[in-house]
């Protein structure tokens, strides 16, 4: 089952990065859905790091992250750059700021993929012999119980380092970014294990949970989750949980884009240095952001105690793997 979970994406990304296009290299991939391919598979390396070949696992690890870091790097730029671009009074010595950094990010992809030449089917082929080459588990209940295993692990890990303040939510970036980069991994390694883990829908949805459950997180595409295999036995979440864990993520989201926009304006502002009335179009720029940076910090540690300790979503979706996994 392992080695077909990598193939099948390894498929995928071949697939995508055949198709035809005028563009250069670095923005054909950027512009493909190469991105969430790169997240899937960064993901199982990091499942199966826990699992199999330590070395092997986080030697992949480490080449799909350089990839999508680099497509990650241009996508925050060119993000503010089309925000920002929505406003006609904002001068273009500005708008320049990101414009040559997504320029820059995007040259920076090309130098790693001399490295890391993910287009080349020989690249690919010989990411396939090394897998081929792990020490796979025989017994698929053994590693359908690891994985999962893996995934409540991370749980523990991202519950345990918040009570502890190791991510505290004054710091935007190894905070706010960090706490929703480690509870994004989780939904992601639910979705990258191909119809391991299902939904399991309600008769009856628990009241606490319902404020979670806004049309907008149900028809959430990202929920959708690959089918079970045929003959399988999957691991089930009840849906409301997976669903209030998919709002958790949006609604960081969006607080951690408003806190890094103040971060890139002073940034850029400080960076342009032939902008006329710099004070003025800061202040103009941050009249657009609905939260204070205070407001950011507090109403992210609301949501995200409310989510941990009030209705203890974590612990629910824990105790929905275990009783899948041991039934």
């Amino acid at each position: 089952m392992a080695l077909s979970l990598f193939t099948n994406q390894l498929n995928l990304l071949q697939a995508e990065l055949s198709k035809k296009s005028k563009e250069s290299l670095p923005l054909r991939i950027y512009h493909s859905q190469a991105r969430n391919i790169f997240f899937r598979l960064e993901a199982l390396s990091r499942i199966f790091k826990h699992i199999h070949d330590k070395d092997l696992f986080k030697s992949l690890q480490a080449e799909f992250k350089l990839i999508e870091d680099a497509l990650g790097q241009m996508d925050y730029y060119d993000g503010f750059l089309k925000d920002f671009s929505k406003n006609k009074t904002i001068p273009a010595a500005f708008l320049n700021y990101f414009k040559q950094h997504f320029e820059h990010a995007t040259d920076q992809l090309s130098i790693i993929l001399k490295d890391v030449p993910v287009h080349q089917p020989s690249y690919i082929a010989s990411v396939l012999k090394r897998l081929e080459s792990a020490t796979w588990m025989s017994d698929a209940n053994k590693e359908k119980s690891a994985i999962a295993n893996v995934v409540t692990d991370a749980m523990d890990e991202l519950q345990s380092d918040y009570k502890k303040g190791k991510l505290h939510f004054e710091d935007i970036e190894k905070g706010l970014h960090e706490f929703r980069r480690k509870l994004r991994w989780i939904s992601i390694y639910v979705a990258a294990t191909d119809g391991m883990f299902q939904l399991k829908k309600v008769k009856l949805v628990q009241p606490d949970l319902k404020p979670y459950l806004t049309d907008e997180i149900v028809n959430l595409p990202y929920n959708v989750l690959p089918p079970a295999k045929k003959g399988s036995e999957p691991v089930y979440i009840e849906s409301q949980n997976f669903y209030a864990l998919s709002w958790l993520i949006q609604e960081l989201g969006k607080l951690k884009d408003e806190g890094l926009k103040y971060s890139i304006i002073n940034e850029a502002i400080k960076a342009t240095k032939q902008l006329k009335n710099a004070d003025k179009l800061k202040q103009s720029l941050i009249k657009t952001i609905t939260h204070t940076p205070a407001e950011i910090t507090g109403t992210a540690q609301n949501m995200v105690d409310d989510f941990l300790f009030k209705h203890g979503v974590l612990a629910r979706i824990k105790r929905d793997i275990f009783r899948s996994v041991n039934k």
